[in-house]
């Protein structure tokens, strides 16, 4: 076994991104490069994993070069964009499909083991977002010929410090807040909400398990293996958070054009590599409903 591992990380200074590199380097066993924007903050990472890491900004970096010097083991590509601010199609498409595709053929030039690509269990359908995202997915499966490559499809993941663009984080931002009111669809819609440092966890092992393939594709799910519906969760979340002021306005909303009333996860593939979900719903909501208390 080698004594370390070199691994590619784009989005480093994200939710997800930012918890993985956390997650590496607390085992001692990877030598971590990250890529990111000259706008990037890295609140997210240890102070002692900064001293660690090797950052290359993309405005700046020659990838080319990076790939030539570092031999690098494998890429983990975290670097999304949502589509959430209304920007261009072009912008959304320039982190969810221009970018890695220079890195798959970077992979392939440079003798990169792995690519593990984070994904979305969204109908690609559903946004601009998850449409970019699941034409990457196709041209992943071409590349996996020459190279072992997953995708790793996540459902809702939350968790302390992240954003309140994301649905969990939002609404407990409300309650805390006392906000008069929330907004919302009749929240008949189930999702699995699966709490961060679960879905690094399993990032972790498919990663450990990529390093030992020599090609091929596969996919992979992650989520903790139960669903509830939108409304559930936000009166959940009321309740842990002790709001007796907001009022929630169920129905006020209407759903997405092509959104699933429920989401239905494969969780064999991950089970198969030792991984389960630690933390329940309760037991997660309340450890970010704490950290969002003392942050707010």
């Amino acid at each position: 076994m080698k004594e370390k591992y070199k691994i590619f990380i784009t989005g480093g200074t994200g939710f997800l991104g930012s918890n993985i590199i956390n997650k590496l380097l607390n085992q001692k066993k990877y030598d971590v490069h990250v890529l990111c924007r000259n706008s990037s903050k890295f609140v997210r990472i240890n102070k002692k994993n900064l001293k660690k890491i090797k950052i290359y900004k993309l405005e700046h970096a020659n990838l080319e070069n990076i790939f030539i010097k570092n031999k690098f083991d494998a890429v983990i590509h975290c670097a999304t964009n949502y589509g959430l601010r209304q920007q261009d199609i072009s912008e959304i498409i320039q982190p969810n499909l221009i970018l890695p595709m220079r890195l798959l053929d970077l992979c392939k030039n440079y003798n990169v083991k792995a690519f593990l690509n984070t994904d979305t269990i969204l109908n690609k359908n559903i946004s601009n977002y998850s449409l970019s995202k699941y034409h990457f997915t196709e041209w992943l499966k071409l590349f996996s010929k020459e190279f072992y490559c997953t995708n790793i499809k996540i459902e809702h993941f939350f968790g302390p410090k992240d954003d309140d663009t994301k649905f969990v984080i939002y609404i407990i931002k409300s309650f805390l807040n006392n906000s008069p009111s929330i907004q919302l669809t009749k929240g008949i819609q189930k999702r699995d909400f699966v709490y961060i440092d679960d879905v690094v966890s399993a990032i972790n092992k498919i990663l450990n398990y990529s390093l030992t393939k020599k090609g091929g594709f596969e996919t992979f799910e992650i989520g903790s293996g139960k669903n509830i519906s939108i409304k559930n969760i936000v009166l959940l979340i009321k309740k842990l958070c002790k709001n007796k002021i907001t009022k929630t306005e169920f129905g006020k909303l209407n759903m997405r054009k092509n959104d699933a009333l429920s989401v239905s996860l494969n969780l064999n593939k991950i089970y198969k590599l030792n991984w389960k979900p630690k933390y329940n719903l309760n037991s997660s909501l309340e450890k970010t409903i704490k950290y969002y208390k003392k942050n707010l």
